[in-house]
């Protein structure tokens, strides 16, 4: 009975220190992990621009057949767009929040947006229509 408590117990020390793995330092576990975690950050930021170049030439070879006028025009309400994301940020950097202008701003936003999509629409309508 005592040699099979014994082995029971071996059993199980071998196995508790098994899943441990070893590593008994945590400050160094706590460092790779940290390490891993802004390579990641690094890693995703430089795939979103790859999606963002991506997503932006498609969209210039969608809108290639658009009119120069209409393009001007889109581009126009893009800069706007930007120039309206740019304030938004302003905004959150500012020490007291105003909420309510940022609500405006971002509804302003989706309304410019909608009118790009709009436009595009129209165009795209009535040309396949001819």
């Amino acid at each position: 009975m005592k040699k099979k408590n014994i082995l029971i117990g071996l059993t199980l020390i071998s196995a508790l220190s098994f899943a441990q793995g070893g590593n008994n330092n945590q400050k160094e576990t706590m460092k790779k992990e940290y390490c891993n975690t802004q390579t990641k950050n690094v890693n995703l930021k430089h795939s979103n621009e790859q999606h963002h170049e991506k997503m932006m030439g498609s969209q210039k070879r969608k809108n290639s057949n658009l009119p120069k006028e209409l393009k001007l025009e889109l581009d126009k309400k893009r800069i706007h767009v930007q120039e309206l994301n740019l304030s938004v940020k302003k905004m959150l950097l500012e020490e007291k929040v105003d909420w309510n202008k940022v609500e405006e701003t971002n509804k302003n936003i989706g309304l410019t947006k909608a009118e790009i999509k709009t436009s595009i629409q129209k165009f795209r309508h009535t040309h396949k229509n001819k």
